[in-house]
């Protein structure tokens, strides 16, 4: 039995993430990358494009848990690229906790509890809609 076991192992370990897992780390570190520019414009950063400048008001309480999100993110990609038995659970714990945050940040600017800017309710609506969506 353990032999079995062993040997299972050793062919998925040579034979790399699969084209699922690559797909899914994918989108996860998008989905970190988009908290975490989030999260530097909360914090002050501008990012001149050319003719318009992506900035926001400072917002340290929606800075961390932007941060909070984006990491979380970024670690359940790399679980589920290492192929580990907590990839698929920290993935799913990673959205969990990502959509929380969207919707307490939802609930904040509702409440009137910050700024609200035209950039800010754009990105949270999208990622609104697509937690709703998955």
């Amino acid at each position: 039995m353990i032999d079995a076991v062993d040997a299972r192992r050793a062919t998925r370990l040579g034979a790399g993430p699969s084209p699922v897992r690559w797909a899914a780390a994918g989108v996860m570190l998008a989905e970190s990358l988009t908290f975490l520019l989030a999260s530097a414009l909360h914090r002050g950063l501008q990012i001149p494009l050319g003719i318009v400048t992506l900035a926001e008001p400072m917002i340290g309480p929606a800075s961390v848990v932007e941060t909070t999100c984006g990491v979380a993110l970024a670690v359940a990609a790399v679980t589920v690229l290492s192929g580990s038995r907590w990839g698929w659970l920290s993935a799913v714990a990673a959205h969990t906790i990502s959509a929380s945050g969207v919707v307490l940040g939802i609930v904040a600017l509702n409440a009137g509890r910050g700024p609200r800017t035209a950039s800010n309710d754009a990105h949270l609506s999208t990622r609104s809609s697509f937690k709703q969506s998955a």
